[in-house]
């Protein structure tokens, strides 16, 4: 097996990873009723499928300025996104939205 197709396969393997956890978070959305709950799975959900997507992108581009850009990219989010989801729920705490598991029917 060469280093090109056994790379190839890893890049494969990372895009299928992302789009399950993906897919996790999709049903976690629906499914879970906190807001709460919702924002943490969200969070560490996107965050493991971005690592994923771009670790799966890093091994299959054959190119050292696409790779950098990824890596500065890559750096990037892996940062904003735990900052973001700090934000959205220290403002959600602040407006009184509590941890109650109602949902309100419409």
């Amino acid at each position: 097996m060469t280093d090109l197709s056994l790379l190839s396969i890893l890049g494969t393997a990372g895009f299928l990873l992302a789009w399950f956890f993906l897919m996790v978070e999709a049903y976690g959305l629906i499914a879970l009723r906190n807001i709460y709950s919702r924002m943490l799975l969200s969070s560490l959900a996107d965050t493991v499928a971005i690592l994923l997507l771009f670790a799966a992108i890093l091994l299959t581009e054959h190119s050292l300025a696409g790779s950098s850009k990824m890596l500065i990219l890559l750096a990037f989010l892996m940062v904003m996104n735990p900052i973001t989801s700090h934000l959205i729920a220290r403002s959600a705490r602040r407006n009184g939205i509590g941890l109650s598991d109602q949902r309100e029917e419409d």
